[in-house]
C-alpha cells in the first residue's frame, strides 16, 4: 500500500472506524489486542493502523510484517470467540513502516474476549467500539449484538409530485389519486386572494417554494393520524386495504405528547411573503401526536430544500426534500374535454425526497431499540407507500387496467345477451 492510501485511512474523521497504535502495541498483552479486535468487529469493523501516532504522524519505526501479522492472527483465533476475521496490508518506507489491520464486521454472533481452562471457555467479555476507544457492553447492547440482522443507519430515496389547477390552486384536484394531497390542502385551502395573486405573479418559483415549505407540516399531520394514541402503532398492508394496529404493551412505553406549541413556526422565504397562518391549521385541527419520550421536532426551510427532523437521545430521523422541476400540464396522461389545453390549465412540481435515520446504539444504551426501530420503519413505510410518486403512478396504472378489464367484461356480457333492457 502506498503512502497516499495510508493517508486516506488516517484522514477518516470517524474515530469509531480507525485506531492509531505505535509499534510497542505489537508486543502488548494478548487480552488487550483481543479486546480491540472484538470491539471493532462488534461495531462496523475497519482499521487499526500500527506505526501511526495519536497526532496522525508516522512513528518512524521498522516493523516485521510477517511476524506481527502471525501474532495478531493467533490472538484473533485463540483469544476471541468466534474468531475475528482479519485482513492485512503493509506500507514500508525509509521514514517508517505502517501495518494496516483490517478488522471485518461480525457476521452473526457477537465476538468476545475469552479466557480458557484447557479447551474450555470459562469467561467471555464483550466489547464494542465507541468514539475513539472501546467499552464493555451492557445488557441492552448485548441483546442488540445478538440480533442476526440490524440497521443502525437507514438511507432511502423517494420522490414526490404535486399538481394543481393553475386558475384555482386551492382546489384539490389530486383527491382520490394521491392521498397525501389532503394534508397539503389543509394548508393551501387557506390561501386568500392576495396570497394567490402573489403566488401567480412568479408561479414557477413561488408554487414550488410553497409546496416545499408546507411539506414538513403536512407530513406531521399525516404522522398525527398514525400516532394519535401511541408511537408504537404499526401499519398493516393487505392486498386492497391498509389498516393500523397498536401492540398491547404500547401503553407502557414512555411517550411525549406533541401539541402544535412544540412545532417550530415557518421561516422559509416563500411562506414569509404570504398571510397563511400554519399554526392556525394545527390549532383548529384535532392534532395529537405521540412520539418516543424525549423526541423534539426541528424544521429547516431554505430556498431549494427543506428538512423535517425528529431528534431523540437514542436516534435521529431526518426527512429532506428538494425541488427537482416545475412543468406545465399534468404529470400523467389524461383525456381532457375537446378544446381544453392541458398545459394552460394545469402545472406540476416534482421533488426529490431522502429519508435518513441513525441510531445511537451502541454508543448510547437503548432498552427500547426494537420498538424505536419499528417506529422509524413505520415512518419510512409511510413515505415509500403513501407519498412516493412511483407508488402513485403504479396505482394509476392498476386503476386503468381494472377499468379496461371491467369494460371488456361488460362488452362480453352484452355480446352474450344483447337485450336492450340488459344494456340499460
Amino acid at each position: 500500500m502506498d503512502w497516499s492510501e495510508v493517508q486516506k485511512l488516517i484522514g477518516d474523521l470517524e474515530r469509531v472506524r480507525v485506531d492509531y497504535k505505535e509499534t510497542p502495541y505489537l508486543e502488548a498483552d494478548p487480552k488487550d489486542i483481543a479486546a480491540d479486535l472484538v470491539a471493532f468487529a462488534n461495531r462496523q469493523g475497519r482499521h487499526i493502523l500500527v506505526g501511526i501516532k495519536d497526532d496522525k504522524s508516522k512513528e518512524g519505526k521498522k516493523i516485521n510484517a510477517d511476524e506481527s501479522q502471525l501474532r495478531i492472527l493467533n490472538i484473533a483465533n485463540n483469544n476471541c470467540s468466534p474468531p475475528v476475521s482479519l485482513s492485512f496490508d503493509f506500507h514500508s518506507a525509509s521514514d517508517g513502516d505502517v501495518l494496516i489491520v483490517y478488522v471485518h464486521r461480525k457476521k452473526d454472533m457477537p465476538h468476545a474476549v475469552v479466557e480458557r481452562r484447557g479447551a474450555e471457555i470459562y469467561r467471555r467479555t464483550y466489547y464494542v467500539r465507541s468514539g475513539g476507544g472501546k467499552r464493555l457492553v451492557d445488557d441492552s447492547v448485548l441483546r442488540f449484538l445478538f440480533r442476526e440482522q440490524f440497521e443502525l443507519e437507514i438511507d432511502t430515496a423517494a420522490s414526490l409530485c404535486f399538481w394543481y389547477d393553475r386558475s384555482s390552486p386551492t382546489q384539490n384536484i389530486m383527491e382520490g389519486v394521491a392521498d397525501y394531497s389532503n394534508y397539503m390542502y389543509a394548508f393551501l385551502k387557506r390561501l386568500n386572494s392576495s396570497d394567490l395573486q402573489q403566488l401567480l405573479s412568479d408561479e414557477k418559483k413561488m408554487m414550488a417554494g410553497l409546496i416545499l415549505e408546507i411539506f414538513p407540516y403536512a407530513f406531521l399531520l399525516d404522522l398525527s393520524w398514525r400516532f394519535t394514541f401511541s408511537w408504537a402503532s404499526r401499519i398493516n398492508r393487505g392486498s386492497d386495504v391498509m389498516s393500523s394496529f397498536t401492540p398491547s404493551r404500547a401503553a407502557d412505553l414512555p411517550s411525549s405528547n406533541i401539541t402544535y406549541k412544540e412545532i417550530p413556526l415557518p421561516s422559509g422565504p416563500t411562506l414569509s411573503k404570504l398571510s397563511l397562518d400554519v399554526a392556525q391549521v394545527f390549532r383548529e385541527s384535532p392534532f395529537q401526536l405521540k412520539l418516543p419520550k424525549g423526541t423534539t421536532i426541528e424544521i429547516e426551510n431554505r430556498s431549494e430544500d427543506t428538512f423535517l427532523t425528529l431528534k431523540n437521545p437514542k436516534f435521529t430521523v431526518s426527512i429532506g426534500m428538494s425541488i427537482s422541476n416545475w412543468n406545465e400540464g399534468l404529470p400523467y396522461p389524461v383525456a381532457l374535454p375537446e378544446g381544453e389545453d392541458n398545459d394552460e390549465k394545469y402545472a406540476f412540481v416534482k421533488f426529490n425526497m431522502m429519508f435518513d435515520a441513525d441510531f445511537n446504539l451502541p454508543d448510547v444504551s437503548d432498552d427500547l431499540f426494537e420498538e424505536h426501530s419499528k417506529f422509524v420503519h413505520t415512518i419510512e413505510d409511510t413515505i415509500l407507500n403513501e407519498w412516493h410518486w412511483d407508488v402513485v403512478v403504479a396505482k394509476l396504472k392498476d386503476r386503468r387496467i381494472d377499468n379496461i378489464q371491467n369494460n371488456v367484461r361488460n362488452i362480453l356480457a352484452y355480446m352474450e345477451n344483447p337485450d336492450p333492457e340488459y344494456e340499460s
